[in-house]
């Protein structure tokens, strides 16, 4: 991410664009917070001068603009952390990338800790500023900064000055000030606003003090004439600011084409075959467009706002994507939305109006996707049969089998829908102490069957001092007793070592007369039937 970029080069008009801001409180602090973990004061410097400090060390009177020694005279305890402006650029950059693909797709960033977006589409989309303001506090308190101010207002300036102003606070309710209000807002704030935002130099703010004009108002009150002839072009800027004047369009974040497919209706739209049948054009154009740059889509989020609320879920698939699994996948999200009631009782779909359709997609090049199940992809044939099969049945009425992590058996199988990644997957490539290596058995029980293991006197074995001294020599499934021919083990696994009281399970495997080979979990001196191998 760059922000090299200068505002002070964009042109400046009486009337701005409406911004949606974020601006997260101490961006520099929470940046070296990650470099120098623990509950330490913080003192960032550069060129031995103090240019932010955490709130610890403002309580102690460090302000910034000390000397590194004068700072630390007055806060034994500060650890010095160096300004290193990449990190703290690359820690905005996951702030900017769940904002682009959580509340709009083209942010433009101030400087780290403040970003903005346009506020007319987001505003659309969700059907109004203060909804949209709400949803951008959503997303960031979901990832950890429920303290960050947002704001709408016209213009940069005004919308920044608005969202510091609630930001860190108890409860920094979203501000939006209405269109044609930004140059009063800013009229009676001290001029030290255009030196903490960036719009004016310490001298500026300085010469203007000396000269009696200690608000923005006053400032702005000056003629434009003596301004530029008394300060120059920087001045002029400055000016301009506090007037109110604003950017007309602000700089997409990402210089790539945008990846996100919206469609906006015009009525809400009752039925889910018609919005399906509205975004179809836009999705099929776009994996066209993907297919001919040899990308593919294995993820995606899908946002519906609809007149009883906004619907999110992000869908993922062991293959690519194409426009029709797409599409059903959309289906499925619609038919998820919350119904109204009739006047005589019964649920309508069309108490539920879709507003708004929002996809952002995860792209790949076509040979990062991994294999799933059925490999690259099945067959375009198979996948419109289940499809089919699911459409009349619904999504969880046809499964597939994968294979998650686990100790226990019946813990590493699972079922998932078709054309579906299970989210809580456990990972299999953890060492999973006490699991079996080796071939899977053919048939794992859901719920275990009691067994019996016997000497070859008749006698119960048990699982705590038996085994492995004594061999078992028959083997009682609660149909059969069959004769032992060969065994191994027996292999413990722990669980939950930690509580009290643990639990304790002993695994034999073992191959009865009949040729047929089985696996047996023992646990308090009685024994169940795991799984069985296919017959030899």
């Amino acid at each position: 991410m760059s922000v090299e970029r200068s505002i002070s080069t964009e042109r400046l008009s009486a009337t701005p664009v409406r911004v949606l801001m974020a601006v997260i409180p101490g961006w520099r602090i929470v940046a070296a917070s990650r470099r120098r973990p623990g509950d330490v004061p913080l003192l960032v410097v550069d060129r031995g001068v103090v240019v932010d400090c955490c709130s610890q060390a403002a309580k102690e009177g460090v302000v910034p603009g000390l000397r590194v020694r004068a700072a630390q005279l007055r806060c034994p305890d500060a650890v010095v952390v160096p300004h290193d402006p990449v990190s703290e650029e690359v820690l905005f950059d996951e702030v900017v990338r769940e904002i682009e693909k959580s509340v709009s797709p083209s942010v433009h960033v101030v400087r780290p800790g403040v970003a903005a977006v346009a506020a007319r589409g987001a505003t659309r989309f969700y059907g109004g500023e203060r909804a949209a303001a709400r949803r951008m506090a959503e997303v960031l308190a979901r990832i950890g900064y429920s303290n960050a101010g947002i704001s709408v207002a016209d213009g940069l300036f005004a919308a920044e000055v608005a969202a510091t102003e609630i930001a860190d606070s108890e409860n920094p309710e979203p501000r939006v000030l209405g269109p044609g209000t930004s140059k009063a807002f800013l009229a009676p704030h001290d001029v030290s606003v255009l030196e903490r935002s960036g719009r004016a130099d310490e001298g500026l703010v300085r010469t203007l003090r000396q000269l009696g004009l200690m608000t923005v108002g006053s400032f702005a009150s000056l003629d434009r004439q003596h301004v530029v002839k008394r300060f120059s072009e920087a001045g002029q800027r400055a000016h301009d600011w506090a007037r109110g004047r604003d950017v007309t369009v602000l700089s997409a974040y990402r210089p790539e084409d945008n990846d996100t497919m919206e469609v906006l209706l015009d009525d809400p739209e009752p039925s889910g075959v018609q919005v399906v049948a509205a975004v179809r054009p836009v999705v099929e154009e776009f994996m066209a467009g993907l297919a001919a740059n040899g990308r593919v889509c294995s993820q995606a989020r899908i946002l519906i706002r609809a007149t009883t609320g906004l619907s999110e879920r992000t869908w993922r698939q062991p293959w690519q994507f194409s426009g029709d699994d797409l599409l059903a996948r959309l289906s499925r999200q619609l038919d998820d939305l919350p119904r109204g009631i009739d006047e005589v009782g019964a649920d309508e779909f069309c108490q539920s109006g879709v507003e708004a359709v929002r996809i952002v997609p995860t792209i790949h090049r076509a040979g990062e996707v991994t294999e799933g199940l059925f490999g690259s992809r099945p067959t375009e044939h198979l996948v419109h049969v289940i499809s089919q099969l699911q459409e009349r049945l619904g999504p969880e009425g046809v499964l597939v089998g994968e294979v998650a992590g686990g100790r226990m058996l019946k813990d590493r199988r699972r079922l998932v829908p078709f054309g579906t990644v299970a989210e809580d997957a456990r990972p299999v490539d953890r060492p999973w102490p006490g699991h079996l290596d080796g071939p899977a058995p053919g048939i794992v029980y859901s719920r275990p069957l009691p067994a019996r293991l016997e000497t070859m006197d008749g006698m119960p074995l048990t699982t705590s001092s038996d085994l492995p001294t004594i061999s078992p020599g028959w083997f009682h499934d609660g149909i059969s007793r069959r004769r032992v021919i060969a065994w191994a083990g027996p292999w413990p696994v722990h669980q939950r070592w930690w509580s009290t009281p643990a639990v304790s399970v002993e695994r034999v495997q073992l191959v009865t007369e009949d040729q047929q080979a089985w696996v047996l979990a023992g646990s308090a001196d009685r024994w169940w039937v795991e799984a069985r191998y296919d017959e030899a």
